[in-house]
């Protein structure tokens, strides 16, 4: 991962009556904090009691995406974070 890197982030958040558009300004806030762009937000509900949360972003590199996902990890609501790799 280099200079201007694009990374693929996960959350999942339970399905608990809230709002999605709530729970994707609480992950955009976060990542906005910590100085990432976000490319683009997808969402998906599987049969479970959980949502999925898909963020692409704009990292300087490995410690940035690092410092991000520390960043997700403190919103309460957060239940896993994982990067996909393409």
């Amino acid at each position: 991962m280099g200079a201007g890197a694009r990374a693929h982030v996960r959350c999942r958040y339970p399905r608990d009556g809230e709002e999605p558009a709530r729970r994707a300004g609480q992950g955009g806030g976060a990542i906005a904090a910590d100085g990432a762009n976000i490319d683009g937000i997808s969402m998906d509900e599987d049969r479970s009691a959980y949502t999925n949360m898909h963020f692409t972003l704009q990292v300087a590199d490995r410690q940035h995406l690092a410092r991000v996902k520390r960043g997700l990890r403190r919103i309460p609501e957060v239940v896993r974070i994982a990067r996909v790799r393409d």
